[in-house]
């Protein structure tokens, strides 16, 4: 059966609002369902391990915008295993900041020590950026301590 099968299969009752993080400009959710399945492929036609098949549909009226397979152990709930797979959008940028900000894809050398001293000097630039952002711009500040100060970063 196909993921869109399952998604009608299951129907709207299964899904359910998740949040995974505030955005700049409103709180980023959408509606989830989560699935065992296993995935049928040509190397294993009886099905292999069972996964978690993870279907966003945002407007129970619309049809699902993704599927999602992933392994992650069955014990754990939707909202976590919903915030691991958003996450990926954020290691995504962050690589993405590396290469075009510090220049993590300008190594041309030819040797293994070569690339681990290039890539050692690109993250530690990325730690002491991360580190200045934190300290101009503490998250803690935002909202105040009930004495009435402010915590500060470190």
């Amino acid at each position: 059966m196909t993921v869109a099968t399952v998604a009608d299969v299951i129907g709207r009752r299964a899904l359910r609002r998740v949040t995974w993080r505030e955005g700049s400009k409103r709180t980023l959710w959408s509606r989830f369902a989560c699935v065992r399945v296993r995935a049928v492929t040509e190397a294993e036609p009886d099905g292999g391990e069972e996964q978690w098949l993870i279907i966003d549909r945002p407007n129970r009226s619309e049809p699902p915008v993704h599927y999602t397979l992933c392994t992650l152990p069955k014990n754990w709930s939707h909202k976590c295993i919903v915030r691991r797979m958003k996450q990926r959008w954020r290691i995504e940028r962050t690589y993405e900041d590396l290469k075009g900000e510090l220049g993590l894809d300008h190594f041309e050398g030819r040797t293994y020590s070569g690339w681990q001293h290039h890539v050692t000097c690109v993250l530690s630039c990325a730690a002491f950026v991360v580190a200045e952002r934190a300290r101009a711009f503490p998250p803690s500040a935002r909202w105040p301590q009930t004495d009435g100060s402010l915590r500060r970063a470190a």
